[in-house]
């Protein structure tokens, strides 16, 4: 934790190796999927002590993603090959979400998500200096991913990214 105001580190919490962090819009708890430790750290982020059932057990846990709620994290396993690539967790139980997951993809090294901002779509990005491939997940049942298929995005889709459609501009604006 740092300090807004001087920017020096206020406190600190041991969770694993290259972190990546989300807070719960839901509950106000810090979710951390950590390359290298044992699961997903859930964290009180005003002491970033370690929640009650935190680690959450998922193997090779790295990506990051929510819904827009906060009810559901979703994390990779990004050397499981592709098999148990994405699982999905109840921010309230801290415990896997829904009977579909995890779940499976075709590709290896499953590694950065992103959602949609309608909370309709997933895309985990498959890292690697062959890799092309980002799987696209429906997530109309955030506790139940359904793989529908992936797309080629060019080498190495490390760093994935969604943003909202751009309206068109009204008939007033043309005129």
């Amino acid at each position: 934790a740092f300090s807004t105001s001087t920017f020096t580190e206020t406190d600190r919490s041991i969770v694993g190796d290259d972190p990546h962090v989300l807070l719960s819009a839901a509950n106000n708890l810090l979710f951390v999927s950590t390359q290298g430790a044992v699961g997903v750290s859930v964290l009180d982020p005003t002491t970033l002590d370690h929640v009650p059932g935190s680690p959450i057990a998922i193997p090779n846990v790295h990506g990051a993603g929510m819904t827009s709620s906060g009810d559901i994290f979703y994390t990779t396993n990004i050397t499981g090959g592709g098999a148990d690539a994405l699982f999905a967790i109840d921010t309230a139980t801290l415990t896997l979400a829904g009977p579909g997951t995890p779940d499976s993809t075709s590709f290896p090294t499953p590694h950065n998500i992103a959602l949609s901002p309608d909370n309709q779509r997933l895309f985990v990005g498959h890292s690697g200096a062959a890799s092309t491939k980002v799987s696209i997940f429906d997530i109309s049942n955030p506790a139940d991913p359904t793989l529908l298929g992936a797309v080629d995005a060019q080498l190495n889709p490390f760093g994935i990214a969604t943003v909202p459609a751009i309206p068109e501009p009204s008939a007033w604006l043309l005129a």
